[in-house]
């Protein structure tokens, strides 16, 4: 039986370790530990059309990396308690090139990539995969931008009426 070999390459730099929930190949990286990258080799029945590992980053998060035999990509992040949407996961294929995903949890904003590409002269596949995680600072809100708001205008009235209380008793 034919077999497709996928050399993967997986960077964390997402804070938390990541965590192998779940898997349609044993030999995906059971732990990656935060700051880390690690790599394993998936080797899979050419008949079969997808690999893909669901990660859980911390308690916040999961990302799913899939991948098919004929070089597609996509990854996606979910928030943990919401239950992943293959369907968004599937229509987000792209073909040799790069997929990318972001979202927010909590004060962070995690990122996600994956490429994909053929291994020159064999039959395999390179998979690259990343996350991380940088601060997020929240827009400012309605009731935020009116409180500002209110503070500004009575400093400026306060100023106002100082130079009026400083021009009339002078």
């Amino acid at each position: 039986m034919a077999t497709i070999t996928t050399e993967c390459t997986i960077t964390n730099d997402a804070g938390h370790n990541l965590v192998l929930s779940s898997s349609n190949y044993e030999t995906a990286a059971e732990t990656i530990k935060k700051a880390e990258t690690t790599t394993f080799t998936l080797t899979m029945p050419a008949i079969y059309l997808n690999a893909a590992p669901v990660y859980e980053v911390g308690s916040s998060l999961r990302w799913i990396i899939f991948w098919t035999t004929d070089n597609q990509v996509s990854t996606k992040m979910f928030k943990i308690n919401d239950p992943p949407d293959w369907k968004k996961v599937a229509n987000n294929l792209i073909s040799h090139h790069k997929s990318e995903d972001r979202l927010i949890s909590g004060d962070f904003q995690y990122t996600a990539w994956a490429s994909i590409e053929s291994q020159p002269n064999s039959n395999g596949q390179v998979l690259t995969a990343n996350i991380y995680a940088t601060a997020h600072k929240p827009r400012p809100t309605l009731p935020m931008v009116i409180r500002m708001g209110t503070i500004f205008i009575f400093f400026y009235i306060l100023i106002i009426l100082q130079s009026k209380y400083d021009e009339i008793y002078k």
